[in-house]
């Protein structure tokens, strides 16, 4: 009779034993010597004595876990939690993700916890338009001659993030006064809503800032934001009572950005815009664009058909003009 094969194990084979090999002992030492013998190799393939033994259905032991497991030596060889944390846990990966090396981070940020927010890192000072954009310059100007306004923004220090500072030298400049227009007849108010014509083509559009100056109503006199434009005709919102007024005049705004770019110590200048606006200080106009990363807004400048205009003015932090003595500040974005 064959014998148990060793590796990999067959099922073992069942031998019934008969009347008949009992009551002969030669043929019954055979068979139990077949027995022995193909249980022996099973035991010793089960101890590992013949290669890694196979278990073919698993194992189960009832629940509790596998323990007394030694240093894998190959890729799929079980490991202890303990081998697990001495090398693919927090303490051991720590040195690997640290950004400057093994001493400089030593604890991990929640990034969207605000307590452990960053606030002082100096990283961010080349990405210059990180709020707050604070300096110390002030604008003076002149009263207009010869259809310019002469303009100066100070000298003064722009501060980092971080609380740096970096100086930059004062800018004077000459910006010509903006076009303007004879209101032909007179301005009608109706319904929180005014109407009215040049007695020119204009190239008014939707959404530009004017200047409404020199009308016999005064009320009628201020900076607004057209509603429509289509030469001549114009119309734009002013909350009072119906009303007309006569003589007055038109003209744009001309509003100037002057910024500074990283490394630099002069300031340069984007404009003219016919009005403040988040988009405006993110559009490139001819080229230049002042609230790119790499550059910010150090002053914002108006000029009007009377000149300059010191409420929608400003240097430092103040927001973007969007009605009358609205303050003007300074671009700021992550």
């Amino acid at each position: 009779m064959a014998t148990q094969s060793s590796s990999p194990p067959a099922p073992l084979q069942q031998i019934t034993l008969s009347a008949d090999d009992i009551r002969d002992p030669e043929q019954l030492a055979a068979l139990l010597n077949n027995i022995l013998q193909n249980h022996t190799q099973l035991i010793n393939y089960a101890l590992g004595h013949s290669g890694t033994p196979v278990l073919k259905s698993g194992a189960n032991f009832n629940g509790q876990p596998l323990k007394n497991v030694g240093a894998p030596q190959e890729s799929g060889d079980a490991i202890t939690q303990e081998y697990a944390n001495s090398n693919y846990g927090a303490a051991a990966i720590a040195p690997q993700i640290q950004a400057l090396g093994k001493q400089v981070m030593q604890s991990y940020r929640r990034l969207n916890d605000r307590v452990q927010q960053e606030k002082y890192s100096s990283f961010l000072n080349s990405a210059l338009i990180v709020s707050p954009t604070a300096n110390t310059s002030v604008i003076s100007a002149s009263a207009p001659s010869g259809g310019f306004v002469p303009v100066t923004i100070s000298s003064g220090y722009h501060q980092f993030t971080d609380g740096s500072q970096v100086a930059y030298a004062a800018y004077n400049d000459s910006l010509a006064l903006p076009t303007s227009y004879a209101i032909s007849g007179s301005l009608t108010r109706s319904g929180n809503v005014v109407s009215g014509a040049t007695t020119t083509a204009n190239s008014l559009a939707a959404g530009d800032t004017i200047v409404i100056s020199g009308a016999s109503d005064s009320s009628f006199d201020g900076q607004f934001v057209l509603l429509t434009s289509s030469s001549p005709n114009f119309t734009y919102s002013q909350i009072a009572p119906n009303g007309t007024a006569t003589g007055a005049t038109l003209s744009l705004n001309g509003i100037y950005y002057y910024a500074r770019r990283t490394g630099q110590s002069v300031l340069f200048r984007s404009g003219p815009f016919s009005q403040d606006t988040w988009t405006n200080r993110l559009t490139s106009l001819n080229g230049v664009n002042v609230s790119l990363d790499g550059s910010t807004i150090i002053a914002v400048v108006t000029i009007n058909s009377d000149g300059f205009d010191s409420i929608n003015s400003a240097a430092g932090g103040t927001p973007p003009a969007s009605n009358i003595g609205a303050g003007v500040r300074l671009f700021g974005r992550l």
